[in-house]
């Protein structure tokens, strides 16, 4: 697995017709495939589609074929075009000269790989149909009969779709018949060893020169005036219309030029290696934006030995022992950056602010505090996200880790490894009260009720507490700790949970107000979670437990944040739900599921993703994880996970069945949020006293 991969992967199923394409998205194919074409020694690309009602080929995948021939030949390889006679015009208007004896082609080139890109193939009673299930097989050669062939004769065979009816789609036939319009009349059968999907297939292209650059070591991607030369090229030359418009004009399928030059630009910025923090190295690194969250990055990385530059459109004044390389206010130049190993772009700095662009152009990585704060993290992570109920999941978790007994358990889970020693932590502990009077026990144990505890918890993120203030809270606590591990600081009572409980509570009907709206009326959704926000302050630690010798780390993330990580990988990962929120900047309900999505696409598997059973737009993407998925539902038992049932909370996490009385756990009236919160807490080894 290769994260910079992963993250392309993710970033071309980007849908902007709304065809549920991430349904069509297996794992990993992107990787596999171009690592299989390195060891290609002669590549054939098909492609070209047909549009009957046009009279005319249409501009998806000729120029993604372009993209990745282009890219395969600067690698040494030999490439053929293969397409019909009606799009021969089009891929000769880009400069190439296609071969269209199909028949002959195996035998006489004798390729070891084929390629198709957007390539129409038969559906299963053997007719050929466009998107919308209209019959073109009179207008389509039977190309797709050379991958059957080649599939008989041993060659490896990639394809490159957006819908389903094209080559390769056999892979995922059974989502194209489920999940897509149409699905039942032109799902496609034929198959191929790796399957890429696409929102574009010119996008899929991109991705797959990309995923080839990553490995190689350099950038095979053309530049942004080559895409619209091309395209510009197949419209005035070539005849080319748009697949979904029918215009000839240079977009693909209703998307504009630019926004494919977007697309290019942000797989081209995956392809920059992130420098590795902890690698002993110092770096110098540029603090975008000095407010809460550029604060805590410098202090960071200044703790960890690393030089910082900041850059601030306001006045910055350095908070001391802050030691700077550099400061530049009224505004950010490329200047004052130029020379820095990366960036940290604070939330405040828009995506599309010049500096950033500028940055990209001269291969500068510009990285949020997220995924520089989880490099340097030596914790355990837990990441929750969902459009609503991700703090209260938090506070639920840090309530129920605090508040009841939480020496390690024997059920397995996904964090005791990455808490090596915390078992043995707590002997020490243990043994040094042993020859206390009961009674003096007990008090002590009353005192300080998180000393006996080996699992501690600091929970932040999304409008609270960034992870890089958690990480320097957790080595300053740690810093006043005796070599015996015990702390030297006095913890609060008992009672402080009971406040913590109290403070809990507030808000509730506003919250059952949002919860209802979140299935039953998508459209209030907004108004309720800014109800919502009004009666509930923002996440963040309560000041009175200190967080530094917390073992685990949990943040609360949101659809913003996930949009920008490439190598964040907690160890568990949660979904609580996905409503209709933020559709004015991810476009449509599918685009946001594969947002949230990115959560867990660098999980492995010894990790574990939490998903809500009974939010149907939640519980497919059990599909594309690869560790262990785990249920959460109060409607139903699960086969692995935590339900509710007669007033009970039941779990399954090693196997074995376990149930504890619901209100052990706290309140109840948001019982996704209770679920998730118990389950991640026993998966961290805390068992209900």
């Amino acid at each position: 697995m290769n994260p910079r991969i992963s993250s392309i992967e993710n970033l071309i199923a980007r849908d902007p017709a709304g065809r549920n394409v991430f349904g069509l998205l297996i794992p990993d194919q992107l990787r596999l495939a171009a690592q299989s074409l390195r060891l290609a020694r002669r590549v054939g690309i098909v492609t070209g589609f047909y549009v009957p009602a046009a009279e005319a080929p249409e501009t998806d995948g000729p120029h993604g074929a372009h993209v990745v021939g282009a890219a395969l030949t600067r690698l040494g390889l030999h490439v053929d075009y293969v397409t019909d006679e009606r799009n021969a015009g089009v891929l000769r208007a880009l400069g190439i000269e296609p071969i269209l004896d199909a028949d002959s082609y195996l035998a006489g080139a004798r390729p070891s790989h084929l390629v198709s890109i957007e390539r129409v193939g038969r559906a299963r009673d053997g007719r050929y149909r466009d998107m919308r299930g209209r019959d073109i097989t009179a207008a389509a050669a039977p190309l797709d009969s050379l991958f059957l062939a080649a599939s008989d004769e041993g060659l490896t065979t990639i394809g490159i779709g957006d819908g389903g009816n094209e080559i390769g789609m056999g892979r995922v036939f059974a989502a194209t018949l489920s999940q897509i319009a149409h699905g039942p009349e032109i799902a496609c059968v034929v198959s191929t060893d790796y399957c890429i999907a696409a929102g574009v297939s010119n996008w899929g292209a991109y991705g797959l020169a990309g995923a080839l650059s990553v490995l190689v070591g350099r950038d095979l991607l053309p530049d942004a005036a080559a895409v619209l030369e091309d395209l510009r090229a197949m419209v005035d030359r070539g005849g080319a219309v748009d697949g979904v418009t029918l215009r000839r004009e240079p977009t693909v399928d209703s998307v504009s030029a630019d926004e494919s030059v977007r697309m290019l630009e942000e797989i081209r910025r995956q392809i920059i290696p992130l420098p590795d923090f902890r690698g002993g190295r110092t770096l110098t690194v540029g603090i975008l934006g000095y407010g809460e969250t550029g604060r805590a990055a410098a202090r960071l990385l200044v703790y960890h030995g690393h030089k910082v530059r900041i850059s601030d459109e306001g006045p910055v004044t350095l908070d001391p022992p802050l030691v700077a390389d550099g400061v530049e206010s009224g505004g950010h130049s490329i200047e004052f950056l130029h020379g820095c190993d990366a960036v940290v772009a604070s939330p405040g700095v828009p995506a599309d602010a010049p500096i950033r662009a500028a940055l990209h152009a001269c291969g500068t990585p510009v990285i949020s505090e997220l995924e520089m704060g989880s490099q340097l993290c030596p914790f355990p992570l837990v990441a929750v996200t969902g459009t609503i109920g991700k703090r209260t999941t938090l506070e639920m978790l840090q309530r129920i880790v605090e508040n009841h007994d939480n020496r390690p358990s024997e059920a397995a889970h996904p964090i005791r490894d990455a808490r090596a020693g915390s078992e043995s932590d707590s002997e020490p502990r243990a043994s040094a009260r042993a020859d206390l009077p009961s009674e003096k026990r007990t008090e002590a144990e009353h005192a300080h009720p998180r000393l006996k505890t080996p699992v501690r918890i600091a929970i932040g993120g999304n409008r609270g507490l960034p992870l890089s203030e958690l990480l320097m809270r957790s080595y300053q606590e740690a810093s006043r700790c005796g070599a015996d591990g015990e702390r030297r600081q006095k913890w609060p009572s008992a009672g402080a949970g009971a406040e913590a409980s109290t403070r809990l509570s507030d808000g509730g009907s506003a919250r059952a107000e949002a919860r209802g709206s979140l299935h039953d009326a998508p459209g209030s959704l907004a108004e309720a979670r800014g109800s919502l926000a009004e009666t509930r302050g923002p996440l963040a630690l309560d000041d009175r437990r200190p967080s530094g010798s917390a073992t685990i780390l949990a943040l609360a993330v949101s659809s913003f944040q996930l949009e920008s990580i490439v190598r964040f990988r907690p160890q568990i990962a949660v979904i609580l739900n996905v409503g209709e929120a933020h559709l004015d900047r991810h476009g449509s309900v599918a685009e946001y599921v594969r947002i949230k999505s990115r959560i867990f696409m660098n999980q492995q598997a010894d990790q574990c993703l939490i998903l809500n059973y009974d939010d149907p737009r939640v519980r497919p993407l059990s599909r594309k994880h690869r560790g262990q998925t785990m249920f959460i539902s109060a409607k139903q038992p699960v086969d692995r996970g935590a339900w509710l049932e007669g007033g009970r909370l039941h779990m399954n996490v090693a196997g074995r069945d376990e149930s504890f009385d619901a209100a052990r756990f706290g309140d109840a009236t948001f019982p996704e949020d209770l679920l998730a919160a118990a389950l991640v807490a026993r998966l961290c080894g805390v068992t209900p006293g």
